[in-house]
């Protein structure tokens, strides 16, 4: 039976690119149109709202009409996304994390990871997606304990909380355009 709490997304392009020549690789284009701008058609029918984790070309992404929160301490990486969205969640919503480079997420993919009580995170037949992940209401308190512990990794506070893997069968679904070669190789969708 899925979860029924209102649900957030958060796509994750804060990251420096650096395998993309530093980069913002969310306003890449990919077969006519930004990555972010994919992911944002993938996740919104699956969402009540879409937040968008940036830390350069801010106007770029507050376009999309979407909300825009940057992290509040530097060089947390991911975490820093999720320590920023943490005051805008009610104590009812969940949360949901995609990176902005995932432009074939499966249109079931919240449903999927809602699933469980516990955080639900997103694995294919060769690879875990660490940052592919759903969070039930009330999962994140924790975070700042762990960053002030030193914690610095998405794996690291997933291993704090009571989680399972949820296996999603076509891992095309999850690729990552985040090479200049990927974003050549990768098919358009049909």
């Amino acid at each position: 039976m899925a979860a029924t709490e209102p649900l957030t997304v958060l796509i994750l392009a804060g990251g420096q690119g650096r395998r993309l020549g530093s980069r913002d690789k969310g306003l890449l284009p990919w077969c006519g149109r930004s990555l972010i701008d994919w992911v944002i058609d993938r996740l919104a029918p699956q969402a009540n709202r879409v937040l968008i984790s940036a830390n350069r070309h801010l106007d770029d992404y507050r376009h999309r009409g979407l909300e825009v929160v940057s992290d509040p301490i530097p060089d947390l990486g991911p975490l820093g996304g999720l320590l920023a969205v943490l005051p805008r969640l009610s104590p009812e919503e969940g949360l949901l994390t995609v990176p902005c480079d995932t432009p074939r997420l499966p249109s079931d993919l919240a449903a999927r990871l809602q699933c469980s009580p516990q955080v639900g995170i997103a694995r294919d037949p060769h690879r875990i997606h660490w940052l592919i992940a759903r969070y039930p209401p009330g999962t994140l308190r924790g975070l700042e304990a762990y960053l002030q512990r030193g914690g610095r990794s998405v794996h690291g506070f997933l291993a704090t909380l009571p989680h399972r893997m949820v296996a999603f069968p076509d891992a095309s679904a999850f690729v990552n355009l985040n090479r200049p070669q990927d974003l050549e190789d990768t098919p358009c969708p049909p």
